[in-house]
């Protein structure tokens, strides 16, 4: 909801500004080939946004190796844009600046990639019911993690946190227990449950179950990894 809120907003905001002034129109660019090339580099870019999408559906198919395909459409997006760009202007201070755009585009869209599909070294335990009691039940500490395909903070946060050496070295511990709940699907109605339980309806959500206490610690949303090794010590009073 938030990004087509967004996309709109965005959308209307030109005529809106040329509402209040018009005059302001006779001063926009005229179409030509650069508009052209910022039309079909976006069109590619849609492109890459439907693979992405399709490729959350078929997950069960494909896992995580759609990413490399989107990767590879914006490589191309952006490969068209600098290969155009060199033809429509002569100025090379515009040619760098469209280059160093794009190759900077295409770099961190592999290394996003390659962060993404990377198999981590913690040992996540899907969530199921009874394996979730049998774990509380034993003594140990359970690190619940709710996540899913489609939620990029979910993504941010398994990369900027989840893969600190910090947090993989405690995780790995014999006292700690890391379960992890995929709501990529509506149809696992059993981790949908569990959220709810918890009082949220909404990802990124970490849950500490700690040995003898009847509340966990919820951390929502964005967190550091200090404060998920500060929860996983000990509950919050």
């Amino acid at each position: 909801l938030t990004t087509f809120l967004t996309l709109g907003a965005g959308m209307s905001l030109p005529y809106l500004v040329l509402t209040a002034k018009p005059e302001w129109a006779q001063k926009m660019p005229k179409t030509g080939p650069g508009s052209d090339l910022v039309k079909q580099v976006m069109g590619i870019l849609l492109i890459a946004v439907a693979v992405y999408f399709l490729g959350i559906a078929g997950k069960e198919w494909w896992g995580h190796n759609y990413w490399y395909a989107v990767a590879f459409i914006v490589t191309c997006g952006m490969g068209w844009m600098i290969i155009r760009s060199l033809g429509i202007t002569k100025q090379l201070g515009v040619r760098a600046i469209v280059t160093v755009i794009g190759m900077l585009i295409v770099v961190s869209g592999w290394y996003a990639t390659a962060s993404l599909t990377r198999i981590g070294p913690i040992e996540w335990i899907p969530y199921q019911k009874q394996s979730f009691e049998e774990a509380v039940k034993s003594g140990k500490t359970v690190v619940l993690e709710f996540t899913a395909d489609w939620c990029l903070n979910c993504k941010t946060l398994e990369i900027a946190v989840l893969h600190d050496r910090d947090i993989i070295k405690r995780l790995s511990k014999n006292d700690v227990v890391p379960m992890r709940v995929d709501l990529t699907s509506q149809s696992n109605t059993l981790g949908w449950q569990k959220l709810r339980a918890l009082g949220s309806t909404g990802i990124p959500l970490t849950a500490i179950f700690h040995p003898g206490s009847d509340q966990p610690t919820l951390l929502s949303s964005i967190y550091t990894v200090e404060v998920l090794l500060q929860a996983i010590e000990k509950p919050k009073t």
